[in-house]
């Protein structure tokens, strides 16, 4: 049998010219496209689940695809000047002249026990003037079971902020379970030895309606500001018409624990406002699994949401681990909610009629910024999103009109999720924008 040499030679470097040229066109697509930087992400994630249990062949084969995404150029965090945004707690926003001119009485705290005793005994009208210093509480809770009205809020609050540091070693800080508190200038540490002995700094339950929280710093927390129903009733109550704003919400190093991590964790609950927060660094220690947390999520089958004006970044001093630390920008949604933990029993719908406006989210590279699940009725405008998947719309129930954003990433209708969007500018990865929607996000008041 004859070998024909130069015919071999021909198909030889036919199959090695069109294996340069795959190969390059998936080089480019991985690094140069949204949707190269989603896939990377995405078989990145695979290899890190499935090395540590396979092996042989197959192990083989799963370290040389790591290894060659590995020196693909890798994404990189976009930095963000906090502290010359408008946006989280600022001495600035301290005043409280028009409150204290409003109170019918001034109680002056300086120490734990007066303080805990004018909480307890707190009436409608009544300001709460904490003195400057430290403050450390180690009980389970402080119950806030008084309420003020819409014309005598009862008020706890410092004259500036930076001059009042509340340490919690507690597992929820201030239980709140009736309505009209203003809370604010506060700086709320968690200082538990164990994680999981610090859960909220607040707790909304029940009938905590109107509550304001605002320009307040919570650091260290596995779920700062927790929000529910009170389930002990026959129809359950939940808090509604709750305003936070002008905090900051962030964590100085990851959580070891594996309770839930998040900003804001609110369930249940009407026509709430979350404006101008600044909202950063929630994320688990790994162990050898997925991490999958949210920086803030609404979901219980509460309605008319507002989250608008706020910074939310995923990565701002605690950068990723892996590709198994997910973490998601905001959600309605999140990941569901059991029908008798509902404010309407049944979970039809997550959330109904939420607003999500000019926002910017950065640095969740391993997931999207903003994940609705089973959300009707939802408003997306006018939010930036950089360095994340971009937007997922899921299930039957979820309804969006997403118009005016600026994104890295894509927009997605997923499981029959309906979207209907216009005007949306998707940003090439790496790109940044200058200007225009951005410079407005950050210059809002």
């Amino acid at each position: 049998m004859t070998v024909d040499l130069k015919r071999i030679r021909k198909w030889l470097f036919a199959a090695i010219a069109v294996s340069m040229v795959f190969g390059l066109t998936s080089f480019l697509i991985l690094y140069y496209t949204n949707a190269g930087h989603e896939l990377r992400s995405n078989a990145k994630k695979y290899v890190d689940m499935n090395i540590p249990q396979n092996w042989g062949i197959h192990r083989k084969i799963l370290v040389g695809i790591d290894r060659f995404l590995s020196v693909m150029p890798q994404v990189q965090n976009i930095s963000f000047d906090k502290y010359g945004a408008p946006q989280g707690a600022k001495i600035s926003k301290s005043a409280i002249s028009s409150l204290m001119a409003k109170a019918n009485n001034i109680i002056k705290v300086e120490d734990e026990l007066s303080l805990i005793v004018a909480i307890k005994n707190a009436k409608a009208g009544d300001f709460i003037l904490i003195a400057p210093g430290t403050y450390r509480i180690e009980q389970q809770s402080v119950l806030f079971n008084r309420g003020g009205t819409e014309e005598q809020p009862i008020v706890l609050a410092a004259s500036q902020l930076g001059e009042v540091e509340f340490k919690l070693d507690s597992l929820e800080g201030l239980l709140i379970t009736e309505p009209y508190w203003i809370v604010k200038n506060i700086s709320f540490e968690g200082v538990c030895l164990y994680d999981g002995n610090c859960e909220h700094a607040i707790h909304l339950y029940g009938d905590a309606d109107y509550t304001i929280i605002d320009n307040n710093i919570f650091r260290n927390f596995n779920a700062p500001l927790k929000s529910n129903g009170n389930y002990s009733t026959t129809k359950a109550s939940f808090p509604d018409f709750v305003t936070v704003s002008n905090n900051d919400f962030f964590n100085d190093r990851l959580r070891r624990t594996d309770l839930p991590t998040v900003g804001i964790d609110v369930v249940g609950g009407n026509d709430w406002k979350i404006q101008n927060n600044f909202i950063a660094d929630y994320a688990r220690e790994l162990k050898g699994r997925i991490s999958e947390v949210y920086m803030t999520f609404l979901k219980g089958a509460g309605q008319n949401a507002r989250f608008e004006g706020n910074v939310v970044n995923c990565a701002w001093q605690i950068p990723h681990q892996s590709s198994l630390d997910i973490r998601v920008g905001f959600s309605f949604g999140n990941g569901g909610t059991g029908e008798r933990f509902c404010q309407d029993g049944e979970c039809e719908y997550e959330h109904l009629n939420g607003q999500i406006k000019r926002n910017l989210f950065l640095n969740c590279m391993n997931d999207v910024g903003i994940y609705l699940n089973k959300a009707g009725s939802t408003q997306i405008s006018e939010n930036v999103l950089l360095n994340t998947y971009g937007i997922d719309a899921r299930f039957p129930e979820t309804s969006a009109s997403i118009n005016r954003n600026v994104l890295h990433g894509r927009i997605k209708s997923r499981d029959e999720g309906f979207i209907r969007q216009q005007e949306n500018s998707v940003l090439s990865p790496g790109e940044i924008p200058e200007g225009g929607l951005l410079s407005v996000i950050l210059t809002q008041q």
